[in-house]
């Protein structure tokens, strides 16, 4: 399996163990499965930190799911602590700079994402 390395400051660091936490019960449980309408993926394939890094097994949804956790959840939690827009955008900095660094690195590595399918609201 091919993986990606991304170097991490320790604020990013926490930010990836937040997003990538509830990931195996999306991904790997039958519950999971059942709520993104999909198929049972091994564990292998989701992210984990391995010291000063983040380790990105190449797997198109499940990166694209944790970018998604990166820049848009991020900031949605950090806004529900916050008291100021400053506040907000300090708190989720680290987690937007990884959000970066990740798609620097895939696009280094010459790996595309799956194109997302948007909501039809």
């Amino acid at each position: 399996m091919q993986c990606v390395k991304v170097l991490i400051t320790p604020g990013q660091r926490d930010w990836a163990d937040w997003a990538i936490d509830p990931m195996f019960d999306y991904w790997c449980t039958e519950d999971g499965a059942y709520e993104r309408g999909g198929e049972l993926v091994d564990s292998e394939w989701l992210p984990y930190v391995r010291g000063t890094h983040l380790v990105l097994p190449l797997h198109g949804e499940i990166i694209a799911d944790l970018l998604y956790r990166l820049e848009v959840q991020a900031p949605d939690v950090a806004e529900t602590d916050a008291v100021s827009e400053q506040q907000v955008a300090a708190r989720s900095r680290p987690a937007i700079r990884l959000g970066e660094k990740i798609r620097s690195a895939l696009a280094a590595a010459r790996f595309e994402l799956p194109e997302q399918e948007e909501s039809g609201c």
